[in-house]
């Protein structure tokens, strides 16, 4: 397995020593490399205009290709470039955006090896060389200029930093199959022991080894790891009480969903992933002036919007985010899970016309989720009803990536099955009626697991105090 892993490492290393080559002239090839990167951006960016409605399909199989092919582009550049030639390369961040006109997803993703270079040191407490705080200090006033002041009157700098200079491998440790994999694995060793008749061949010997080599190794990266991720956390909720500015929440929520979590979160599977768990850190850190109940209200009341301006792989992405995002308010409905992570922390607070601040009560968190669940089924439904194809193909494949998480209350999986057996008869689009009959498939399939409206609301009428 680990020799696999070097021979793989050993040929990208190879062909991306090659691509470089290829970029090179008798002057440099510092403008061929960037202006390359230029020109698939503007090439994604260009394909929408002058575009009849009826080629829309194209055109979203178009951008989305032109998207894969500049993040890879983009890949490639910081796999087969030094930190310091790769800061060469690039020019700063305000001429990427008011020059060349790269969206800021765009430009922290160009960014970030330069940046969280920097920022875990930060983390771990050790102090950057006096280069690198200059350089520090140069990415935090150019990333002022590249958003709206309004931008600045809510969340700080120092919040922008922290969001686009980290990944998931920052703030998440994936527990579950790291322990499944070492169990796997001591399972497979046993097994190969058990069988060991007379003399161990050299070939089982090998094996054993490789086991044992594996679990090793597989044990001693979770428990750095975790250390590690411990150790972020603890510094960032240290952070986290300069990231808000402003006391109005909604205003807050707004600007961190248009301008931080929604660029993210569609860019790409694991950008999605960490969004999500990003937002969750805020809420599990007690996070000053965050509040988790606005920010969910005001995420599924513009969720059918959002997906509405997505293309196709998009959607799949920002399906990712709502879909760990359903999986966090799951395991909250659960009262021994709510006492621990919810019932005491910051952003379950509630206001109220009699009071200043209360805490949410479990029944009410569940008559929330149900309202949530309602909206999401209502602005979708909605859209199943549309006969504009990105509307109705972007919802289609929304509702394949949540069907594990929604619906799980059995009337919005009944009239979803209603408007979807409708689109299979009536739409005479082929590549529509594929996604929905694969999705008609799967919700039959989930439908034993969804629960009667009063079971899943608590069975009574909730007034909605908690939106502020």
């Amino acid at each position: 397995m680990h020799h696999a892993s070097k021979v793989i490492q050993k040929r990208n290393v190879t062909g991306a020593a090659r691509l470089r080559r290829a970029l090179q002239t008798s002057d440099s090839s510092k403008d061929i490399a960037f202006a390359l990167l230029i020109m698939i951006y503007k090439c994604k960016n260009n394909i929408m205009i002058g575009k009849s409605h009826t080629q829309l399909k194209f055109v979203g199989q178009w951008y989305d290709e032109c998207q894969s092919i500049l993040l890879q582009y983009i890949n490639f550049l910081q796999f087969a470039y030094s930190n310091e030639e790769y800061s060469t390369l690039l020019p700063s961040m305000g001429a990427l955006a008011h020059e060349y006109g790269l969206d800021n997803a765009i430009i922290f993703h160009l960014y970030r090896p330069i940046a969280s270079q920097i920022h875990r040191k930060q983390l771990e407490g050790i102090s950057p060389s006096p280069g690198e705080e200059l350089v520090w200090h140069t990415l935090l006033q150019e990333a002022q200029t590249i958003f709206p002041l309004s931008v600045w009157e809510n969340v700080s700098l120092e919040f922008c930093m922290e969001f686009w200079c980290m990944d998931a491998s920052d703030i998440f440790l994936p527990s579950v199959l790291y322990e499944d994999t070492i169990a796997k694995c001591k399972q497979d060793l046993n097994v190969y022991k058990a069988q060991l008749q007379g003399e161990m061949t050299l070939q089982v010997e090998h094996q054993l080894l490789d086991l044992s080599t594996t679990i090793d190794i597989l044990t001693q990266e979770y428990s750095t790891l975790s250390s590690i991720i411990s150790q972020n956390r603890n510094q960032l909720t240290m952070n986290m009480i300069t990231w808000i500015r402003n006391s109005s929440q909604s205003s807050t929520v707004l600007t961190m969903l248009q301008y931080f979590v929604f660029p993210r979160a569609k860019l790409s599977y694991t950008d999605a992933f960490y969004a999500s768990q990003f937002m969750n850190l805020m809420h599990t850190s007690h996070t000053p002036r965050f509040s988790t109940l606005q920010y969910h209200d005001v995420l599924f009341r513009d969720f059918a919007q959002l997906v509405f301006s997505c293309s196709e792989s998009e959607s799949t992405h920002f399906g990712i985010f709502m879909l760990e995002t359903l999986r966090q308010l799951s395991r909250w409905r659960d009262p021994t899970t709510y006492a621990l992570q919810c019932a005491e922390f910051d952003g379950f607070s509630t206001r109220t016309m009699t009071s200043n601040s209360t805490q949410a009560e479990f029944s009410e968190f569940l008559k929330i989720s149900y309202k949530w669940q309602h909206r999401i089924a209502k602005a979708l439904l909605l859209r199943l009803s549309s006969s504009d194809y990105m509307e109705l193909r972007n919802v289609l494949i929304v509702l394949v990536v949540l069907v594990d998480q929604f619906p799980v209350v059995s009337s919005h999986g009944r009239h979803l099955c209603k408007h979807v057996e409708r689109i299979i008869v009536k739409d005479n689009r082929g590549d529509v009626t594929t996604v929905a009959k694969r999705y008609l498939s799967m919700l039959k399939s989930a439908q034993l697991k969804w629960q009667p409206d009063e079971t899943f609301s608590a069975n009574e009428h909730f007034a909605e105090t908690y939106i502020t």
